[in-house]
């Protein structure tokens, strides 16, 4: 428990510190044509790609499965969220840690999306 409050805490400084969101690196690219943050976001992308990658290979993967099958729809939802919210998932844990509790109804729509798939069983050949 103490191990998950010291990354708690060190998250939150470090989104507070970097104010990592996808929106406000898409807001300045567009808008102010500064690039830095979306740049930064585009390389930590690549780096998970190239994890995911590795794991892939990995022999406890499910044969079968693709993950551009649920990438493409979670990065939708994700979109559609981000832009009716005003900040990401990460921004708005860092909006949720300076006191805006209204940034709590993000995790409130997370867990209907998860319910409501779950009821439907939309991806039923997920891994477990």
């Amino acid at each position: 428990m103490a191990l998950m409050a010291v990354l708690g805490f060190v998250l939150g400084f470090a989104m507070n510190r970097g104010s990592i969101c996808t929106v406000i690196a898409t807001r300045e690219l567009v808008l102010e044509r500064r690039p830095a943050r979306f740049i930064a976001l585009v390389e930590c992308a690549a780096w998970a790609a190239l994890v995911y990658a590795i794991l892939e290979t990995a022999p406890m993967m499910p044969e079968g499965w693709s993950s551009l099958g649920y990438l493409v729809p979670a990065a939708i939802l994700l979109g559609i969220g981000s832009y009716l919210n005003g900040a990401c998932v990460f921004g708005s844990v860092g909006h949720l840690g300076n006191g805006e509790i209204e940034f709590a109804f993000t995790f409130l729509g997370i867990y209907a999306v998860v319910h409501i798939e779950s009821l439907l069983d939309l991806l039923t050949d997920r891994p477990r």
